[in-house]
This record gives C-alpha cells, structure tokens and sequence, in this order.
C-alpha cells in the first residue's frame, strides 16, 4: 500500500542550478573586469567579496584605493601598504595571463606546423596516379597486341579481352561456373552491351575450340575487341 505520509519526492531544481553557474560566470567576469579597472584611484566596490562589514566592502589587498570611510588597517597593515601590494599582485596577475596566452598561442602555432608537416608527409607517401597511371593496364596491353600484323597476336588480345570480361562478370558476383553460363544469367537491363559481350566472347570460344585452324582475319579481330570495349565502357573497366 502506498504510504504517502512517508513519500519524499527528490527533484532536480535546474531553476537554481542555474542560477549558481551564472553566479560563478558573474564572480569569474567580475575577478577578471577587477584586474584590469584598479588603477583608477576610485573607489571600487567588489561585490563578490563579502565580510563581516556586508556587500560591498572596499578591498585594498586587491588594489582599491578605498575611501576615507574605509581607510584605516586592514588586519594590522595600514590601508595604503595593503593597496600598494594589491597592486603588485594585480600586476603579476596581469602578466601572468597574458604570459599564458602568449604560452598557448605559441603551442598552437606549433602544433599547426608539426600537423602540416605530418599531412605533407603523409600525402608524399601516398603515390598520385597521373591518367597515364590510371590506365587499365591489361587493355593497354590488349591494344599492343591487336595493332601489329600478327595473327596470333590477335588471338592473344581476344584471350585476354575475353579474360577481362571473365574477371569483370565474377566481381559482379553474377551467378554460374562459366563465363558463358554467367552471360546467361545476366539480366539484359542490367547490362546493356550484354550482346557485344556475347559477340567476343564467340570469337573467343572459336579460337580456343579451334586453335590454329580457325582462321582469324584482322577485320574479325578488330570486331571483337570492339564488342569487348564497349563492354568494358559500360562499366569504366577502362
């Protein structure tokens, strides 16, 4: 049974969470602010510093030149001694930071230098491919192979074309044991020059089935490394 004579809600109050971070932003704003506005020979009246006086108390360890209504000794020493360190300590205080700021703008300048030397370092390791270098390689050499005047040389640039489009349709992961049964399974709207894949790849099978008595004309050869382009196009083999 609930007993609600014994319930203790526990809540979070953002409300003054809140408020305690923008008394800590106000007291860091004003510490800083004070440092800088202590030199005035005015009376200043820190109102993050509190003592048995109340809000607002002059505070000459700080630097305040305080007032005739608030001279006198301040724990034993004089008025104008406390205001005189407060000073040398607003000055080291002073100096400190900017000393810091020097400290961390010198860091991360060198911290950018070791950085952008890594990056060009690493960039020079990386090689860069020139188009000559991006060039399909294996086509390049099919190329060589179908411009000369020799017959077996043809056949050589058809094997190897023929080769290429086997790679090409296993990295599709198209199903089959065969290129011819992978070509079979192919779907037309998939592969659009899926019928000059077929034409080389006849041309292909003539010479491997055949050998030296299938005649291969230059015309014929040319045929089919064409067929194996546009194939080879269609996909930016080459």
């Amino acid at each position: 049974m609930f007993n609600s004579g014994n319930f203790e809600p526990t809540y979070l109050n953002v409300e003054y969470l809140f408020f305690l971070v923008y008394r800590l932003f106000k007291g860091i704003v004003n510490f800083f602010k004070g440092l800088f506005t202590g030199f005035s020979g005015e009376s200043r009246f820190l109102k993050f510093y509190t003592s048995t006086g109340g809000e607002g108390n002059c505070n000459p360890f700080l630097g305040d030149i305080c007032s005739s209504t608030t001279s006198g000794d301040v724990g034993g020493i004089s008025s104008s001694g406390a205001a005189a360190f407060g000073m040398g300590l607003r000055v080291f205080l002073i100096i400190l930071i900017l000393l810091l700021l020097w400290v961390i703008i010198y860091s991360y300048r060198e911290w950018k230098k070791v950085k952008d030397a890594s990056d060009k370092h690493i960039e020079g390791l990386i090689p860069i491919e020139t188009p000559e270098q991006k060039e399909n390689k294996r086509w390049k050499h099919v190329q060589e192979l179908i411009a000369t005047n020799n017959p077996n040389d043809w056949r050589m640039a058809i094997l190897e074309a023929d080769s290429m489009l086997e790679d090409l349709t296993i990295a599709m992961n198209v199903p089959g044991d065969t290129l011819g049964e992978r070509l079979k399974a192919i779907e037309p709207s998939d592969f659009l020059t899926l019928q000059n894949a077929w034409e080389g790849h006849k041309v292909r099978n003539l010479i491997a089935h055949q050998g030296s008595t299938f005649q291969l004309d230059q015309r014929t050869a040319l045929n089919a490394i064409k067929n194996f382009e546009a194939v080879f196009q269609e996909f930016e083999v080459i």
